[in-house]
Order: structure tokens, then C-alpha cells, then sequence
């Protein structure tokens, strides 16, 4: 559900996308076959992912998800991005507040609306990148707060659409280890050992 990232109707279909892609990389590198499952994000970042030992969904890495999963060394760095209808100015965070917004549940573009923009209305928790751009395209809201790759592949795909400004957040994604603990660590340094390979 996450365009230009994980691009597909059904786990099976997903094919020829970023962290697909990578994710086949790295199953390559560690004599693993590839089996991708879908899983809700809010579930992921709650510590479930679904029985598999991986996940990778545009995960940044914090503190707070530190406590439930084990994170590989970065892959992707990334700001989030405010996604509206072309030609919508944000120009300053007083009238960032006035909007009605959009971001995905248990996001850190949710806690960075609450904590940082507080906008007077609350904001609409939505599954998914394609549904905040639904939400944007159908005026339920005026603007949604993503990924700024995830913005960029929305605008890209449908000309009504525009990444509109950009919050500088210096956010990194990380492959997602299921657990915490030894076993986790050991599976963490395997992915990092791979990930050095790939970049290598």
C-alpha cells in the first residue's frame, strides 16, 4: 500500500519496488528465500509482525519501537512532507495549525502533527499512504503528513496532487528484527553483515 515502496495488490503481487526490492537483496545475501506477509503498520511498530522475522515498511528507527524490536543499521534517511492538493501553501506552522490533517496510525508524521503542528482539528489515522492521498483527492481533509518519498510518488502519480512543504526530520528507516534479546541481536548483526555487503 505504499507506492514507488511496496507496490501491489496482494503480498504475492508485490514486485519491481524500493524495499521489495531491497528485502530480495538481502534474502539473496543471507541464503534466504523471500515470503513477503502483510501486516498492518500500526501492528508492526506495536512489536507483531505477523509470525515473520523481518519487516521492512518504511520503519524509522526510535527509541520508543527500540523497546519492542531490534533495528538493523539504517538503509534510508528521510524527511516527511506535507502532501495536498496542487497549489495549496503551507507557508508557516500558525496556518499549518488551521488544517484538518492526515497521517498514518502509529507513524512518527502522527506524533510530530500532535506534538509539534497541534492542529485545532483532530487528526484522521489512516491505514496507509494510498488512503491519506484518498483522504486529501476526496477534501475530507486539506493536507497529509507522510513520508517524504511516499509524498513524492503520490504527486508523481496523480497531477492534482503536490508535496507542498517539508519538515526536516533526519528520520532513518531500519530493517525491523522481531523481538528483543540475543536471539534478536544475532539476526540484527546478520542484516547488518548484509546490508554492509549491498552497500559495499
Amino acid at each position: 500500500p505504499a507506492p514507488g515502496v511496496w507496490d501491489g495488490d496482494t503480498p504475492a503481487s508485490v514486485a519491481g519496488c524500493c524495499e521489495h526490492d531491497l528485502a530480495e537483496a538481502l534474502a539473496g545475501e543471507l541464503d534466504l528465500e523471500l515470503e513477503v506477509v502483510d501486516v498492518p503498520f500500526d501492528r508492526i511498530v506495536a512489536g507483531d509482525l505477523g509470525g515473520a522475522d523481518l519487516a521492512m515498511a518504511q520503519i524509522t528507527v526510535t527509541d520508543e519501537r527500540s523497546d519492542r524490536l531490534t533495528f538493523s543499521t539504517p538503509y534510508h534517511e528521510v524527511d516527511a512532507a506535507v502532501l495536498a492538493l496542487a497549489g495549496t501553501e503551507v507557508p508557516a506552522l500558525f496556518e499549518a495549525r488551521r488544517l484538518r490533517w492526515a497521517a498514518l496510525t502509529g507513524s512518527t508524521q502522527a506524533d510530530l502533527l500532535v506534538d509539534v503542528v497541534r492542529p485545532d482539528d483532530e487528526v484522521l489515522l489512516v491505514a496507509d499512504e494510498v488512503a491519506a492521498a484518498a483522504a486529501v483527492l476526496a477534501g475530507e481533509v486539506a493536507a497529509a503528513l507522510v513520508d517524504a518519498p511516499s509524498a513524492l510518488v503520490a504527486a508523481g502519480a496523480d497531477d492534482r496532487l503536490e508535496a507542498v512543504a517539508r519538515f526536516e526530520t533526519d528520520e532513518r528507516y531500519g530493517v525491523a528484527v522481531a523481538g528483543t534479546g540475543a536471539d534478536a541481536d544475532r539476526n540484527r548483526e546478520a542484516v547488518d553483515v548484509a546490508l554492509r555487503r549491498l552497500r559495499s
